[in-house]
C-alpha cells in the first residue's frame, strides 16, 4: 500500500514537472536562437571588415520563422546564404548594408534591433 502511495505521488510530481518543463524548453529555444542570430550579425560585420566586402543582410518573416539572408558579390563569399530561425519572429522586414570600409548603413528599424547585439 505504501509503495502505491509513493508511486501516485511521484506520478503527480512528474505530471506537474512535465507541464512546467514545456515553458522552460520553449524559453531555452528562444534564447539559443537569439544567441545564434546575434552570432550571425557579428559574423556578417566581421566578414565585411576583414574581407573588405560589401554585404547585404536581410531579415524577413516567413511561415518557417525568421529568415536571415546574406548576399554579396565578392568572390570569396557565397552569393547568397540563407539561415532560418524557426522560434524567432519580427513584425517588419529589416535590411542592413555592411560596407567593406567598416561602415554599417541601416535604417531606424535595424538600429532598435541592433541594441540587442553587443
Amino acid at each position: 500500500m505504501e509503495v502505491m502511495i509513493c508511486l501516485a505521488l511521484m506520478a503527480m510530481l512528474g505530471g506537474f514537472l512535465a507541464i512546467k518543463s514545456g515553458k522552460l524548453i520553449s524559453e531555452h529555444r528562444n534564447r539559443n536562437e537569439l544567441a545564434k542570430l546575434k552570432s550571425e550579425l557579428r559574423l556578417t560585420r566581421h566578414l565585411s571588415r576583414s574581407l573588405q566586402a560589401d554585404i547585404t543582410l536581410k531579415l524577413t518573416q516567413s511561415d518557417e520563422g525568421l529568415v536571415l539572408t546574406r548576399t554579396s558579390d565578392e568572390p570569396d563569399l557565397p552569393k547568397k546564404e540563407v539561415k532560418i530561425f524557426p522560434h524567432l519572429t519580427i513584425e517588419e522586414e529589416i535590411t542592413n548594408f555592411y560596407a567593406g570600409n567598416g561602415y554599417i548603413y541601416f535604417d531606424n528599424k535595424f538600429e532598435k534591433f541592433n541594441t540587442l547585439v553587443k
